[in-house]
């Protein structure tokens, strides 16, 4: 019998890890994807492995921090309705591969640029749902943002 629990928790443990981390092959330096893309979230593939991940939201201030991250996951969502809305982001990566995407309807609509801050993004009259995605290829990494609508 203890050798079945085992087994379970074992099993479940490679449930939860998911399929492992993508390895940063490009260099430390450059924090471009090599294996992931855009495609991934169009696709619908929105699977991640993380370690150590907190989130704080206070008011519409958000910080995410990450220890390591594989994969495409959906940060957050905005509902438009004939609205003006402004982001304000800065992302911080300190090591691995990253990309923070704002997508509507499978379109690319903004790619804010890694280890830069204060970077602002306006929609005037917008209708419909945004997304933010972070897409991770080992990454550890900090993002702060700010929204209005």
């Amino acid at each position: 019998m203890k050798k079945i629990i085992l087994l379970f928790l074992v099993l479940c443990s490679f449930c939860l890890v998911g399929c492992g981390h993508i390895e940063d092959t490009n260099g430390p330096d450059d924090y471009s994807l090599c294996e992931l893309s855009l495609d991934n979230i169009i696709n619908g593939i929105s699977s991640s492995t993380e370690m150590v991940s907190s989130n704080i939201q206070i008011g519409n201030k958000c910080t995410v921090k990450v220890k390591k991250f594989s994969g495409v996951k959906k940060i957050d969502e905005f509902r438009l309705n004939s609205d003006n809305f402004s982001i304000n982001l800065s992302c911080e990566v300190a090591s691995g591969n990253l990309m923070v995407v704002l997508i509507k309807d499978d379109k690319l609509i903004k790619e804010f640029v890694v280890n830069k801050d204060n970077q602002s993004f306006t929609i005037n009259n917008g209708d419909g749902k945004y997304y933010l995605y972070v897409l991770g290829e080992s990454a550890q990494y900090k993002i702060v943002y700010e929204y209005n609508y």
